[in-house]
């Protein structure tokens, strides 16, 4: 008989005996031999039996496993990806899922991105398994554009704007820009508004957070938007105060150890804010204002780490923001 390869266990379909004094009955399992759902190959399962007057009778059954299931790719971090001209992109590429062959990370299958020229540009991902299955193709967006200006000059008051370095701009799969860091040294009082927020009600704590530059300076915040995991987790450390890259023992599966996102979520666990026990953090989930708070309590010391669990109902980037603030009194 043939099967397919699985994670499961080989359902053993038995054999029948008759036997002229003993009569007649069912062998459930097999004398010698086992099957390894997980491993391609050929495998033999012999049923013995031995009767009441130990006449002994034996028959094999001859079993192949077969893999022709295609492996899963899922991107790690945004399908669409926007970078500033003249910066560099690292791509922080695909995972891999394979009954036969399991899981592991793979790099891009086709394209190239140039940070020297505005554009769009694609990156495609492929995996072909030991047993030639071919993944479906999944594919990223890198769009490379011109950072914003700070504006400058010395009318009005006179106040005046430094440069900032530009740093990539990162989207959710549902085209959501990320919360960016900065390190900008914007002059009190100088900060350009984004235009959507002037007449939301968390605009002061928006601005702060502009002003602290754990926001990027942008036309745009979108504050209506809710928030995912990833986002606000950034924002957090920021907030708490970032200090660089650590190292984990213990990683999840969808959270590259290197990279912008690894860079927060790994400075979260090593922290003790986060906890490992599943394997996907689920960067682009939404998450509620109870997993915020407590999240915020963890930080601060007046709850116990616990794994994010996500949720239906979720938080605007405005409410976010807010929360940030207040708990953390620096506005």
């Amino acid at each position: 008989m043939t099967v397919e390869a699985s994670t499961g266990s080989f359902a053993e379909p038995g054999a029948n005996w008759y036997d002229i004094v003993d009569g007649t009955g069912t062998l459930t399992i097999s004398s010698s031999g086992t099957v390894n759902m997980r491993v391609p190959g050929v495998y033999t399962l012999t049923y013995t039996k031995v009767d009441a007057h130990n006449n002994t009778a034996s028959i094999s059954r001859s079993i192949t496993v077969i893999d022709t299931t295609r492996p899963t790719l899922t991107l790690v971090g945004a399908s669409s990806i926007g970078v500033y001209i003249n910066t560099v992109y690292t791509d922080p590429g695909a995972t891999r899922i394979d009954i036969v062959d399991g899981t592991g990370t793979i790099a891009t299958y086709s394209g190239t991105v140039n940070t020297g020229a505005l554009g769009t540009y694609t990156f495609q991902y492929r995996k072909t398994d030991t047993a030639g299955n071919i993944s479906a193709i999944i594919a990223r967006t890198i769009i490379v554009s011109t950072p914003p200006s700070a504006g400058g000059g010395s009318s009005g008051g006179g106040s005046s704007f430094s440069s900032v370095s530009p740093t990539p701009i990162v989207m959710s799969s549902t085209g959501t820009t990320l919360l960016q860091t900065v390190s900008p040294n914007i002059a009190s009082g100088s900060v350009i508004l984004a235009i959507d927020i002037s007449k939301n009600k968390y605009k002061t704590a928006i601005e702060a957070m502009i002003q602290k530059g754990y926001i990027q300076n942008t036309k745009r915040f979108y504050p209506n938007r809710t928030i995912t995991r990833s986002e606000f987790l950034k924002l957090l450390v920021q907030a708490y105060g970032y200090t660089g890259p650590v190292n984990v023992a213990k990683k999840f599966a969808d959270i590259p150890n290197s990279g912008n996102l690894g860079l927060y979520v790994y400075f979260g666990v090593a922290k003790g804010w986060i906890n490992t026990k599943n394997m996907n953090f689920r960067p682009n989930d939404i998450i509620t204002q109870a997993e915020i708070n407590k999240l915020i309590s963890v930080v601060k010391g007046t709850a116990t780490a616990d794994t994010i669990v996500s949720s239906s109902f979720g938080v605007t980037r405005a409410q976010a923001v807010y929360t940030i603030v207040q708990s953390f009194d620096f506005q």
